[in-house]
């Protein structure tokens, strides 16, 4: 979870962590601004993402217009990696 604004916080206050591992077959990753989480619950977003039935893109627009539906009140970012 990224939750400092890049551009904004002066990079020497910036807190940078990493995360290893392997990224196996059926796992996502979800990159996102506050303007989906801000709008989306944590239990809608996960219930889009479960959904099989869409491709990734199709999960991101989704994704965006439940934002948008939600109120758009920031820009919405969200960028999905899926692993076959």
């Amino acid at each position: 979870m990224v939750t400092q604004a890049l551009g904004v916080t002066d990079p020497e206050s910036l807190k940078i962590e990493t995360i290893t591992g392997e990224f196996k077959p059926g796992m996502q990753l979800l990159l996102c601004s506050d303007g989906l989480t801000e709008e989306v619950d944590d239990h809608e977003i996960a219930r889009l993402l479960a959904r099989s039935d869409l491709s990734a893109q199709e999960c991101v627009e989704q994704l965006v217009m439940a934002a948008l539906d939600g109120g758009g009140s920031d820009n919405v970012t969200v960028i999905l990696i899926r692993r076959h």
